[in-house]
């Protein structure tokens, strides 16, 4: 990357190369550079092999299709730049996104078909056929719901493979009571997967509050100083995500 992207030494305006106080050259980056960015590669997983390809030996992992960044196993400490910031300065924190951005103009929705796995966020693979698990339906009266039935004169859905609200809609039902959404069904077996815009969580923040895991019955055997813990950000909805334990729920 280094060749096609930054080169070895800082250059002037004029393409010179920049000289410190002993006429040295500049170089664009150290060891330390080089460590903090190539953690932006962990955690990389092949994805699911596709059946329209041809291969010789046939494998469960796709080598046509972009790798996915597993949550649990990608870095999430802060990486710095080049310039001595940090990435991802210029992005929104993600706790600044207005309520309901779901609904908000420029929301983007992506067609999954039958499936109810999102391609864009981590999930578990085996909810997708666990009938137990809630999903978000859209109800008929909802202005979301009419934009991605889109439905003709006869009443039927006629399905886009990306959706972009032109507009902000307003929230009707559960759909008020949520703060973010991943999957949501418009009709028995076509869900669509939110897109959430591009934003930041900060690694450290002020005033964080500590927050466990749900009750289970293995805590009255164990204690629950052993139970997993983490700090969280007071502004973000972490609380309702993390106090239930009427069984799994899956409503965004």
């Amino acid at each position: 990357m280094q060749l096609y992207t930054v080169g070895l030494h800082e250059l002037n305006l004029d393409g010179t190369e920049v000289r410190d106080s002993f006429g040295q050259v500049t170089q664009t980056y150290n060891n330390l550079d080089i460590m903090s960015n190539s953690r932006l590669f962990t955690g990389f997983k092949f994805t699911a092999r596709r059946g329209n390809i041809e291969e010789l030996f046939r494998s469960e992992k796709s080598r046509q299709d972009p790798m996915r960044i597993s949550v649990d196993l990608h870095d999430f400490f802060p990486k710095s730049t080049l310039d001595g910031n940090w990435i991802g300065d210029s992005m929104p924190l993600c706790v600044d996104l207005p309520r309901h951005h779901f609904l908000s103009l420029g929301a983007t929705y992506q067609f999954r078909g039958g499936s109810s796995l999102p391609r864009l966020h981590p999930s578990t693979r085996h909810w997708d056929s666990d009938e137990s698990i809630k999903r978000f339906v859209l109800t008929e009266d909802s202005e979301l719901y009419a934009r991605l039935c889109n439905p003709t004169q006869t009443g039927e859905c006629n399905f886009s493979n990306t959706v972009t609200l032109d507009m902000n809609l307003p929230c009707t039902g559960k759909e008020c009571r949520v703060d973010n959404l991943e999957i949501v069904q418009v009709a028995p077996g076509a869900f669509y997967e939110y897109v959430r815009r591009p934003c930041v969580d900060l690694s450290f923040f002020p005033e964080p509050k500590k927050v466990i895991t749900g009750y289970a019955s293995w805590v009255r055997l164990i204690g629950r100083r052993y139970t997993h813990s983490m700090c969280a950000d007071p502004r973000l909805a972490v609380a309702g995500r993390s106090c239930c334990n009427k069984g799994p729920v899956r409503d965004g």
